[in-house]
């Protein structure tokens, strides 16, 4: 694992700081855009979501906003209905799926660009414009923006924070080298030309936009990434809202990539070469990791446990404490030479994430997350990955909640 990681690390840090991280030129005109927006059951956000759209800073007459209602049970259409005007048009339909709501939307759409966005994300005012200017390569087919969490609070937020930030650098860099296969719902940019050509979204797909993203690399297109085009999104709070999400997002991957396996082979570059298989190499090593130390940890724990059952909690008295074993513990941890190369490997990975926190101009401090981070992550990644094995192996079906 260490010796992967470092690789990897090494690699991607490289790639991130030998290209221009910002687009300098200015966008030259405003072309026409289509932000579509579909929405189930979000009255609590969507107002906020509308509210940043508006404020986009492009002009008034050069964008519209078409809400997709997905067959809401709460007030989600009331609160939509408060920003009706000339730019937003809002729809109603039978629940369908997000993939049904976006084609809707799309088909309805007047615009030369594509914006999706999800209802629970908001945007900065000025990304679209720093957005657009990456179309001006006619090979480009989307854009995608620099994710980060709203508002992080809870314990799971701010452990997932640290995620998305790394997020934020890998998306940058898989862009550099043409390896970018996930166009994210909040806030993302597309030619029309694109859908209509080779269709809409995948209706009765689990990650809708893991599917576009390998889709339009299938077809010889690059997606790009703009670091500073910001958009935040509301995650969830629990442990089981983000089991029920990632659980959807792992099982949906490894369907995608079962549909489009033949992008690992080195046609195309570093997506087959290094960035899709590593994937499943970092995953497997992951739960080879655990397993390993739950091999190796079960029976003198079950000794510990024996022993302290037979010599009461007077075993756990300082007076019963063995210096001399803790000694020899703590004098055998300091020389495996593993030890050097995880501590190197840790301090290129706060430099990972100190480099999406700048360059991606997220506002929240990351310092009790990450202490969670890495403590937990590894174990929790791990988990949700096994679960969505699982499901895909015994063909359990994952409903999009």
């Amino acid at each position: 694992m260490i010796y992967f990681g470092l690789f990897i690390s090494i690699f991607f840090l490289i790639t991130f700081f030998e290209n221009p991280r910002y687009r300098t030129e200015k966008l030259k005109k405003f072309p026409y855009v289509s932000i579509v927006l579909p929405v189930w059951n979000e009255e609590k956000t969507i107002a906020a979501t509308l509210k940043s759209v508006i404020a986009l800073d492009y002009p008034k007459n050069k964008f519209e906003i078409i809400v997709v209602d997905d067959g809401s049970t709460d007030k989600t259409s009331q609160r939509v209905m408060r920003f009706k005007g000339s730019n937003i048009k809002i729809f109603k339909k039978k629940n369908g799926g997000k993939g049904s709501a976006l084609n809707y939307g799309i088909k309805r759409s007047k615009g030369e660009f594509i914006v999706t966005l999800d209802a629970d994300s908001f945007v900065d005012k000025d990304a679209l414009k720093k957005m657009l200017v990456f179309f001006n390569n006619r090979k480009v087919m989307a854009v995608t923006s620099s994710m980060t969490i709203h508002k992080p609070k809870t314990f799971w937020q701010r452990l997932i924070h640290i995620e998305f930030l790394i997020g934020i650098f890998l998306r940058k860099t898989f862009a550099h080298v043409n390896s970018l296969y996930v166009v994210p719902g909040p806030f993302s940019v597309y030619k029309k030309r694109f859908f209509e050509k080779y269709g809409g979204f995948d209706e009765n797909n689990l990650t809708e936009d893991t599917e576009m993203g390998m889709r339009i690399q299938s077809k010889g297109y690059i997606i790009e990434n703009c670091i500073d085009a910001k958009v935040e999104t509301i995650t969830p709070k629990t442990f089981y809202g983000l089991l029920k999400q990632r659980r959807r997002w792992y099982k949906g991957f490894i369907d995608n990539v079962i549909k489009y396996k033949h992008l690992i082979n080195r046609r195309y570059g570093y997506l087959g070469l290094l960035i899709l298989p590593s994937a499943f190499i970092s995953v497997g090593l992951g739960l080879a990791y655990i397993g390993y130390v739950i091999m190796k940890n079960i029976d003198p724990l079950k000794q510990s446990i024996e022993k302290l059952r037979e010599l009461g909690f007077s075993a756990l008295s300082p007076t019963n404490f063995e210096f001399s074993g803790f000694k020899e513990a703590l004098f055998n941890f300091f020389i495996n030479p593993l030890l050097p190369l995880a501590v190197i490997g840790f301090v290129l990975m706060i430099l990972i994430i100190f480099s999406a926190r700048k360059f991606g101009k997220d506002k929240y401090n990351p310092s009790i997350g990450l202490i969670y981070f890495f403590i937990f992550y590894t174990f929790v990644y791990t988990f949700w990955w096994g679960v969505a094995i699982i499901y895909k192996a015994l063909n359990r079906k994952v409903v999009w909640v």
